[in-house]
């Protein structure tokens, strides 16, 4: 039953067409990712540049007050302070042109916390304090590990664009995949009769679902390998190298702290597995009490989505031990719990087992 289930999957044109769909738009997101390369390195400097137009106007109004009230000692400071800030931009951008990125980020950070000093003494600039504080944080990480900043969902660094890839899938990508390739595979059987068939086979009734899940299993991981190789093989042919070690900004509450990008491609795909696994159970439970495709595919979705919303507003004791659905969207769970990530492992593996073997009992006593 196995290897039957295995090759009516296989030789299925809409696997097929997925796979072809996954591998083109991986290759066009990189395509994109190296088209702005230029683009971003402007972006960098633009932007530089209007943090330098920003503090000049604010000189220009310190001057015009002190035209009108020279003895202000509060506004003399602030011009000095922000006159000191404008210099440091300068160089900041002085270092950006000659590609010295830890200059630049030196730099950058001693602008950012003369901005903080800045406000704290009354003066007012457009930056978030949030902004500040995770801009200087990041900057001061990857000086520590001598790894060189690349741009946030542009870079065609192999683990960069890896983890971009990776994010698109367990971020209910891999979930919208496992529905669309083996939502149906079950109801199909009831829709079409071919489960009459089956129950004329000499073989248990719980065969069929164990045949079945594993066989999408073996699907989802096929798919979730030919993805990541597709996106590897791309970046180490036309990208750069990179680092695994490249660090990533974890906001737990009001501390900031740091995964590396191997650590996050682990948790991630690891507890996307995890999910996977509830919602194909839970797919073949849906699918025996409703027998129709696309009914099944709406209460799924309902019950993903409606459980993740309904308990992420929820507050409880222990909820990250005890909310199954937090994998619903891996990559916002993981951007808040860091090195936590494991805690609702143990609950979605029992409730994916549960599903499973309510299937495997609403099969027995299933009658056509």
């Amino acid at each position: 039953m196995f290897q039957f289930e295995i090759k009516k999957i296989f030789f299925n044109k809409r696997l097929l067409y997925l796979l072809l769909f996954l591998l083109i738009g991986i290759a066009l997101l990189f395509a994109r990712n190296f088209a702005f390369q230029e683009s971003i390195m402007k972006e960098r400097e633009q932007q530089i540049i209007s943090y330098i137009q920003q503090g000049q106007k604010i000189i220009n109004q310190y001057q015009t007050t002190l035209v009108k009230d020279p003895n202000d000692e509060n506004t003399k400071a602030l011009l000095v302070m922000m006159t000191s800030m404008v210099d440091t931009l300068y160089e900041t951008r002085t270092a950006f042109i000659e590609n010295d990125w830890k200059q630049e980020l030196e730099k950058e950070n001693q602008f950012l916390n003369d901005v903080l000093a800045f406000k704290a003494a009354g003066g007012d600039y457009a930056l978030l304090n949030d902004t500040i504080q995770r801009t200087v944080a990041t900057n001061k990480q990857l000086l520590t590990s001598n790894i060189p900043p690349e741009a946030e969902g542009y870079s065609i660094a192999v683990p960069n664009y890896l983890k971009q890839v990776v994010d698109i899938l367990v971020n209910f990508g891999a979930i919208i995949i496992i529905l669309i390739v083996i939502g149906d595979m079950l109801t199909v059987e009831f829709e079409q009769r071919s489960i009459n068939f089956l129950y004329t086979q000499p073989l248990k009734k719980s065969t069929i679902i164990h045949s079945k899940f594993w066989s999408a299993v073996v699907v989802y991981g096929l798919v979730i390998f030919c993805g990541l190789a597709t996106a590897f093989g791309i970046s180490a042919m036309f990208g750069k190298q990179g680092t695994f070690l490249y660090p990533l900004l974890v906001e737990q509450g009001d501390q900031l702290n740091f995964l590396t990008i191997s650590e996050y491609l682990f948790f991630a795909l690891t507890s996307t597995t995890v999910i996977a696994l509830f919602v194909i159970a839970l797919c073949l439970l849906v699918s025996l009490i409703f027998k129709h495709s696309i009914a099944t595919l709406l209460i799924i979705t309902v019950i993903l989505i409606g459980g993740y919303l309904l308990l992420g507003q929820l507050t409880f004791p222990s909820k990250e031990w005890l909310n199954p659905f937090q994998y619903v969207f891996t990559k916002e769970t993981i951007m808040s719990v860091g090195h936590d990530w494991y805690k609702g492992i143990a609950i979605t593996l029992f409730l994916a087992l549960l599903c499973y073997l309510l299937a495997i009992l609403r099969m027995r006593f299933i009658r056509v």
